[in-house]
């Protein structure tokens, strides 16, 4: 099984985080990343409409995912290190 296959399978089998959340607030998971690693995350609301990013130590955003496609407001992120 090969990296990207391992990955996966520890993003479909891991266990969900759920956060309740009032307008303006968000929820930050800090990241030690080596080159290479993948990072998979996907977001979902009944309240509002969800986004994700993927931001470095300077606050550069490297990834960002509003929708997951047009009409589905559940954010999907798929980012390799």
């Amino acid at each position: 099984m090969g990296a990207l296959e391992r990955a996966l399978s520890e993003y479909l089998n891991g266990n969900e985080v759920k956060n309740i959340l009032t307008p303006g607030e968000f929820s930050e998971w800090k990241l030690t990343l080596k080159a290479g690693q993948v990072v998979f995350a996907e977001a979902n609301s009944e309240a509002f409409d969800p986004a994700l990013e993927i931001v470095d130590n300077s606050d550069k955003v490297l990834k960002t995912n509003d929708d997951r496609y047009p009409g589905d407001q559940r954010p999907l992120l798929m980012w390799r290190c």
